[in-house]
C-alpha cells in the first residue's frame, strides 16, 4: 500500500505521508473542526508553528477549493499531502474521538 502511494505521489508530482508512521500533531487537530476534516475527508498531521503553515493529508491534493475554503477559514498556509483513504479514515477516528482536537 505504501509504496503504490509513494509511486503515485511521484507520477503526479505530489508530496506524500505515511499516516501509519507519522504521529499526528495535537496542534494541527486543533486548527481544523472535525466536522470540516470529514466533510472533505482530510487529517491535518503537523503544524509548523514558524512557518505559520499546517500540513494535511488528504486522497484529493488537487482540490483548490478545499484548500482556499480552509486556508481562510484558518488563517493560515496549507500544504497537501497524499495519503491512504483507510489510514485517513483511521487517523480521523483517533484523533478526533481521542480529543486531540
Amino acid at each position: 500500500k505504501g509504496d503504490i502511494l509513494k509511486a503515485a505521489a511521484q507520477v503526479l508530482q505530489v508530496s506524500h505521508v505515511n499516516l501509519a508512521e507519522t504521529p499526528i500533531d495535537p496542534q494541527a487537530i486543533s486548527l481544523i473542526s472535525e466536522s470540516i476534516a470529514r466533510r472533505y475527508h482530510i487529517i491535518p498531521y503537523q503544524f509548523d508553528t514558524k512557518a505559520d503553515v499546517v500540513y494535511i493529508a488528504t486522497t484529493d491534493p488537487f482540490n483548490v477549493y478545499m484548500t482556499e475554503f480552509i486556508s481562510k477559514k484558518i488563517g493560515k498556509k496549507i500544504i497537501l499531502a497524499l495519503a491512504d483513504h483507510d489510514d485517513i479514515k483511521k487517523s480521523l477516528d483517533v484523533s478526533y474521538t481521542q480529543g486531540l482536537s
